[in-house]
C-alpha cells in the first residue's frame, strides 16, 4: 500500500509542478524527490 499511496502523491504533485516546479519539487523529501523524477522520466 505505501507504495500506491506514493504513486498517488507522484501524480497530484506532477500537476502542480504546471504551476511551479520548484515548489513542488522541494516539498518532496529526498526519497520521493529521486521516485518522483524517476517516475517523470518514464
Amino acid at each position: 500500500m505505501p507504495r500506491a499511496k506514493s504513486f498517488s502523491h507522484c501524480a497530484v504533485s506532477r500537476c502542480e509542478t504546471e504551476y511551479d516546479g520548484r515548489i513542488s519539487f522541494f516539498r518532496f523529501p529526498k526519497e520521493n524527490r529521486e521516485r518522483f523524477l524517476e517516475w517523470l522520466d518514464q
